[in-house]
């Protein structure tokens, strides 16, 4: 062998070291990315992130109803009179609300005089307790 093979020879056996100890570190760096994209993997669900039970993908479903569809829409059905709570004649008390400001410029009105624009009925309920 010549030396300019011996040499060719060495250059070679170092780069192949260099190429095996790039490779286990490589394999290693692998290793821990797919550790990593494991983690991504898994579905998030309420066992294993901050999302609440409702938005778990394999929950059971909402129980169906046994009743069958009718023919009528929902609501009001035609025809029927209804029922409205209306406001009695001698209420037990009269309370006056006046606007302190405007809402649109903000001044004081609380002296300025004011015009009725409508009534409403409050219901005040005693505790049973007493």
């Amino acid at each position: 062998m010549e030396p300019s093979d011996k040499v060719i020879i060495e250059d070679q056996q170092r780069i192949i070291l260099m190429l095996s100890r790039e490779n286990t570190q490589m394999k290693a760096r692998i290793e821990v990315l797919e550790r990593e994209l494991l983690r991504y993997k898994t579905r998030k669900d309420s066992n294993n992130s901050s999302l609440p039970p409702s938005k778990d993908e394999n929950r059971p479903p909402r129980t169906v109803s046994l009743r069958e569809k009718g023919n009528r829409k929902a609501g009001g059905q035609p025809g029927h009179d209804g029922h409205t709570l209306k406001m009695t004649d001698n209420p037990d008390e009269i309370i006056e609300h006046r606007a302190c400001f405007c809402p649109e410029c903000g001044k004081d009105v609380s002296s300025q005089p004011f015009e009725l624009l409508g009534k409403d009925r409050l219901l005040i309920f005693r505790s049973l307790n007493r």
